[in-house]
């Protein structure tokens, strides 16, 4: 993923939203079902275009979750959870792949987080696109797993800096996946 052509930029989002523009660019999105990884400033966004938001949220503290969780919950159409990511070992994991710049890929604590995602979302049937923009920085092995999961769309945020952080460098894309890039600090929609 590291060879881009942008398709569409807006000028005025901030980096948090920059990857509204890939949104356009998905069919019926009104009647699609959305997982997000990482829920914050662009949820109300995907609240007010997808039929249904699943949010699922695992950081270091719960306070931007609790914000978040105030300002959702009237919406009939997203549901969340929440889990620290001490208890599942990716602050270590996250610390020492910050430290190791990329190198250091601890794929056991990744383990356990999809473990808990598979618990909260038991079934990926009706799943239509998958979000991830996580705030730890695990996020191609993200896209590696929904790839294989046979998730039909996936966005992917913070695409043009830090491959090797991020781990986007690592993504098998199956021959049958097509990706378009937005500008901002990158978006790629897989597809």
């Amino acid at each position: 993923m590291s060879e881009y052509k942008i398709v569409k930029s807006y000028g005025n989002v901030s980096a948090y939203t920059d990857w509204s523009p890939a949104l356009d660019a998905i069919k019926n999105i009104e009647n699609k079902t959305i997982l997000e990884l990482g829920l914050g400033a662009g949820t109300l966004n995907l609240i007010n275009r997808f039929k249904k938001v699943i949010s699922f949220e695992v950081a270091r503290e719960n306070e931007w979750y609790n914000r978040s969780v105030e300002d959702y919950s009237k919406y009939p159409n997203w549901s969340s959870q929440f889990i620290f990511m001490k208890s599942l070992g990716l602050d270590v994991a996250d610390d020492e792949l910050l430290k190791s710049g990329g190198s250091v890929r601890n794929t056991e604590a990744m383990k356990l987080y999809f473990a808990a995602l598979e618990n909260f979302v038991p079934s990926y049937e009706g799943i239509d696109v998958a979000f991830v923009d996580q705030g730890f920085h695990f996020r191609g092995e993200a896209v590696n797993y929904f790839l294989e999961k046979g998730i039909p769309e996936i966005i992917a945020h913070d695409t043009f800096n830090h491959d090797h952080i991020y781990g986007y460098d690592t993504i098998k894309l199956p021959s049958n996946y097509v990706t378009q890039v937005f500008g901002g600090l990158g978006t790629t929609l897989i597809s």
